[in-house]
């Protein structure tokens, strides 16, 4: 029994997940990390521990840091996130999906996350969201833009390439500074 948070998980990664075993991972193969933040208040803390666990591992030898990119302002993000608990306000929610070649075994499984994640939100009775999908492979398309929650599609197609992850971001971006301020 832990403590919920935000999304109704315990503080505890629902499939045992720690920072510690991701970290290993990511040294073990030689991944520098990065971090994209669309809303840094909530993701400091998970940041502050990757980023330690990152610096203090033994096997950093070449001392890589965690590089954090907030996407977007961090005081305009905490007005929204104020503005989310005095209510009345949607979300505007952006899913970056990587459609690369190698995900080709995986894109059902991506999509039926994303298809649960909006059954989660209209369940929680999230009507006023808005949903936005950017799909990456060697490129970076908008597939879904500010599209009503209820009118979100339920189906994503696939059109694998290599991948990069830039052109994604930089869509994301762009959506997220021209999300309405309603949300």
């Amino acid at each position: 029994a832990g403590v919920a948070n935000a999304d109704s998980y315990t503080l505890r990664h629902p499939q045992g997940l720690t920072a510690k075993a991701v970290i290993d991972t990511l040294i073990a193969n030689d991944i520098n990390l990065f971090i994209c933040s669309f809303n840094p208040a909530a993701t400091s803390t998970t940041e502050q521990e990757l980023s330690q666990q990152y610096f203090e591992h033994p096997d950093n030898t070449e001392e890589h840091e965690v590089t954090v990119i907030p996407m977007v302002q961090v005081q305009v993000q905490e007005q929204h996130s104020i503005d989310n608990l005095v209510g009345g306000h949607g979300t505007h929610i952006i899913f970056v999906l990587d459609e690369s070649g190698s995900m080709s075994d995986d894109w059902a499984g991506v999509v039926e996350a994303y298809n649960q994640y909006i059954i989660r939100r209209k369940q929680s009775q999230r009507d006023f969201d808005l949903v936005s999908v950017v799909q990456f492979s060697s490129s970076a398309r908008i597939t879904v833009q500010m599209e009503p929650i209820s009118q979100a599609p339920k189906d994503l197609d696939f059109v694998p390439h290599g991948t990069r992850f830039l052109p994604a971001a930089v869509k994301a971006r762009h959506l997220a500074q021209t999300t309405p301020s309603s949300h």
